[in-house]
């Protein structure tokens, strides 16, 4: 049996290329590709692929050579997927979400050869080669890759850019063209971004054998039958769309194409196809259950949905499948390609972080046949419970690269910070490591209380974001003890330290100084895992802080805070956590998506900040919460853009959207002196001190005095570049979470200054109330103004003794 060696009766190397070849043999005359009005057989597309991979070739695409792809869901997407392998080449399918600098880089870091770009990305990708060709790292071996345009191929704009256009190399090309043979199964087929993750870009490869089994895993464990038709609400540049863009031409299956994911368009091609099945986010749920009336087709066949992420809501699947849609959940990483669906995975990849090997690491497999309560090596980031028995779970995971660090004070006594003025009360900072194995660490700021520190209650700080630092924007340019001011730090005479004792916490790691040293963490942050680890933090800190144990507790914040506390605490009183929690208290919160963004149009034309017929259109025609949803899901529609263009142009972009009465800073990070010649800053409020504080957390002097460390950065910011946080968690309501804690007990405190646009006080008070009336809860205070002193500090309203909701200058 040993003597038996590969041959062409036995052997084929395994490449999902051979799945349109069959599938113009088996379904030739089956419609392969719908968009609009253009229609194609698998015969007609597997010929067009011919002919772009015999073109290609004469842009000199060899083997492994990577051709970029800057497009949205329409037909000259997927045939590459087909024809830039037949040509030998790797497809590398870019996010139209990222900015021209992530652009620039994904292409230098590729060396992609040819660049295709869509005429509505036109003006993105010219600003990506410019930064490429002024890049100080363009050297003789990195030349600019070829252009070629793809006008739409149903109504062609005439644009111009590049040396060609799609039609045209695919008319050029020879249809008798012989592919390129895959001799090797683990050639590279596909190249991926996570978005850039740190400094340095991170790249994932699919192999041929990959891809091979993972869509064939995904469409199985979906159950999906022949000749399905599949509409493409889901981006391909997201894990070349789970690998379907391979998967349905295994199935003879026809790809509906959308260049909009919006409710019309996905509503019509359901009715008008008879589509089966989709993928998506849980945000395109909000999408179609929005739509208008108009808008809306009767669906008269169920639709399977494979929805990806963070589950979706028990409210929301309930409102789909009255529609006709029905949902599995599924889940995945680019790292490891197809999503896994009822609780299996089929996924195979390399994971590297330079192109000079595509296999850089040694991936070693894992198989487990699990009918027992024995478990498989967990990922910590992909943790998956088993309802089914003998499930199959097959993954080729990449090994980890740590990065080595110093050892690192976990609780470290600050004497003085570089320029403070001299105090009484002692200040902390440093580290407390959430997870030994894969070193992941969150940095703290601890000021005690200026007056009798012992006999004041501990205060936890979050800021929101997601993403953005507590101790950068909350300590240090909000309530902290000290604002900075050039060299020197200024004492905060509103510091929160004259009544308790504060604790900022840069959550979750990446933001600020905190980090991980397995920056793969980065590439999918969420609520859930943010909470787990704040709730590790605490524990851990109060283990370096005994005597602050039964100290009264309360956790405070703003903003994506209203996620952040309610869930935090709310896994306190789950876990029984020894911590004498007293109450939360939200500022500006974010509790319900819609309710909070949709104020935002209110509150502008109530303030003055747009016009009449601003408002009208933008509370009638396209809301802020469609605009959110539909920016997030990579396809914001033209109605809606023009919405967004013509409130930003009216609000300008030099009003601070937390403030919208402060003067303007005239950053020179925004070069705004350049447009406000003749403009000073006279008043009181230093506006300009976020950019302050970015200069002196970033002093080296300053670092060493925190005890603090960049790792996997280059410097310190407000807001994290690195961490790519799950925006769908922002459609998860919290406003259940805070009638859980009422009910257990815990007092609720909702603030909302009235000069924040971002989450304006009209939509808390329209939440707050709501939730009082759920609850059953009286107005014991009724609405009345607060003074402080002989100032006017706001207004506010008490039910029940526990959730006042007052709105603070």
């Amino acid at each position: 049996m040993d003597q038996l060696p590969k041959c062409d009766a036995n052997y084929v190397p395994l490449t999902p290329i051979n799945f349109l070849k069959r599938a113009a043999k088996v379904y030739g005359n089956r419609l392969s590709v719908v968009y609009e009005g253009i229609h194609f057989t698998w015969q007609q597309t597997y010929e067009r692929c011919l002919c772009l991979a015999d073109s290609l070739r004469s842009f000199d695409i060899s083997k492994n050579d990577v051709v970029s792809v800057l497009a949205p869901n329409i037909p000259a997407l997927y045939e590459m997927h087909f024809a830039v392998p037949m040509a030998g080449g790797v497809i590398n399918a870019i996010n139209t979400r990222l900015n021209p600098n992530h652009v620039a880089t994904i292409l230098r870091h590729s060396e992609a050869k040819v660049f295709f770009v869509d005429y509505q990305f036109v003006q993105l990708a010219r600003q990506a080669l410019q930064i490429l060709m002024e890049s100080e790292s363009i050297s003789s071996k990195l030349a600019l890759p070829s252009v070629v345009l793809i006008d739409d191929i149903e109504s062609p704009t005439g644009a111009i850019f590049g040396e060609w256009e799609y039609e045209q190399l695919v008319r050029k090309g020879n249809p008798g063209h012989i592919p390129f043979e895959v001799q090797d199964e683990w050639d590279p087929i596909a190249l991926n971004y996570t978005s850039g993750t740190t400094s340095e870009p991170k790249g994932v490869v699919y192999s041929h054998r990959g891809v091979f089994l993972g869509s064939l895993g995904v469409i199985i464990g979906w159950e999906m039958a022949s000749e399905p038709v599949y509409m493409w609400s889901l981006p391909m540049f997201h894990c070349n769309g789970w690998t379907f863009a391979w998967g349905i031409a295994a199935r003879g299956g026809t790809n509906v194409c959308l260049r909009n994911t919006t409710a019309k368009d996905m509503y019509r091609n359901i009715a008008q196809h008879r589509v089966t099945h989709m993928c998506c986010a849980p945000i395109v749920f909000n999408i179609l259950l929005e739509a208008k009336p108009e808008e809306r087709r009767e669906i008269t066949s169920p639709v399977q949905i494979l929805v990806g992420g963070a589950p979706p809501p028990a409210s929301l699947l309930e409102k789909m499948k009255p529609l006709g849609f029905h949902v599995t959940h599924s889940y995945g990483l680019t790292e490891l390609g197809s999503g896994a669906q009822r609780d299996s995975e089929l996924d195979v990849c390399h994971h590297v972080d330079r192109k000079d090997h595509y296999s850089a690491l040694s991936p070693k497999p894992i198989l487990c046949l699990r009918n027992t309560n024995r478990s498989c090596p967990q990922n910590p980031y992909l943790q998956m419970q088993q309802k089914e028995p003998w499930i199959v779970i097959a993954a080729i995971c990449a090994s980890l690269i740590f990065l080595t660090t110093g050892s690192i004070s976990e609780a470290g006594k600050t004497v003085a910070l570089p320029g403070q003025p001299t105090v009484s009360f002692q200040q902390y900072a440093g580290y407390i490591t959430i997870d030994e194995q894969q070193k992941r660490a969150l940095f703290y700021y601890f000021a005690e209380a200026e007056t009798d520190p012992a006999t004041k209650p501990l205060v936890l700080w979050l800021n929101g974001g997601p993403g953005c630092s507590s101790i950068g924007a909350g300590a240090f340019c909000e309530h902290g003890p000290f604002k900075p001011s050039g060299e020197i730090l200024l004492k905060n005479d509103y510091s929160w330290n004259k009544e308790a004792n504060m604790l900022y916490l840069e959550s979750p790691a990446g933001v600020g100084f905190s980090y991980s040293a397995n920056d793969s963490f980065y590439t999918y942050v969420t609520d859930e895992i943010t909470a787990q680890d704040n709730l590790v933090f605490l524990e851990r800190w109060f283990d370096e802080f005994p005597e602050y144990k039964g100290r009264d507790f309360f956790i405070t914040g703003e903003s994506y805070a209203g996620h952040y506390v309610p869930q935090l605490a709310t896994l306190i009183v789950q876990s029984k956590a020894k911590f004498n929690l007293k109450g939360i208290a939200i500022g500006n919160p974010l509790l319900e998506f819609n309710t909070d963004f949709n104020s935002r149009a209110e509150f502008f034309w109530s303030h003055g900040l747009i016009s009449d017929d601003t408002y009208e259109i933008f509370t009638t025609v396209c809301n802020y919460s469609q605009i959110r949803r539909q920016y997030q899901s990579g396809s914001l529609s033209l109605p809606c853009s023009a919405v967004n263009s013509q409130v930003s142009r009216e609000v300008s972009k030099y009003v601070d959207a937390y403030d919208v009465t402060l003067d303007v800073c005239l950053s020179s990070i925004e070069s705004q002196s350049q447009v406000l010649k003749q403009m000073e800053y006279t008043g009181t409020i230093d506006v300009c001190v976020e950019d302050e504080t970015i200069k002196y957390l970033n002093r080296k002097d300053v670092l060493e005095a925190l005890h603090a460390q960049l790792v996997g950065v280059d410097q310190w910011t407000v807001c994290s570049d690195v961490v790519k946080y799950e925006m769908e968690n922002l459609e998860i309501s919290t406003v259940p979470l805070l009638a859980k804690l009422l009910k257990s007990g815990i007092r609720v405190h909702v603030y909302s200054g009235d000069q924040d646009s971002v989450i304006p006080l009209t939509g808390t008070r329209t939440v707050v109330n709501g939730l009082a009336k759920e609850l059953g809860l009286n107005t014991t205070v009724p609405y009345r103004t607060w003074f402080q002193g002989k100032q006017v500090a706001g207004w506010t309203q008490v039910y029940g003794k526990q959730l006042p909701p007052p709105t603070v200058y």
